[in-house]
């Protein structure tokens, strides 16, 4: 084991809050691009991506209310 010496961010809490803000900040360049475009301007991908942000944030409410 390496006691008190591992690297700063290693851990899977780090990886998880880090994967966390990729997806937030892809989150708000897309509804930044709708608010200043408006819906039609999104691409396929984007759309697809923001149900399913929209899906396990739903998740994780439920999750969060469920306590």
């Amino acid at each position: 084991l390496n006691m008190g010496k591992s690297r700063p961010g290693s851990g899977s809490w780090e990886r998880k809050q880090r994967k966390q803000l990729k997806l937030q900040e892809e989150v708000d360049r897309i509804l930044h691009k709708v608010h200043h475009n408006g819906l039609a301007s999104l691409t396929r991908s984007e759309r697809k991506f923001l149900q399913k942000a929209t899906r396990m944030q739903q998740q994780q409410d439920r999750r969060f209310n469920n306590m």
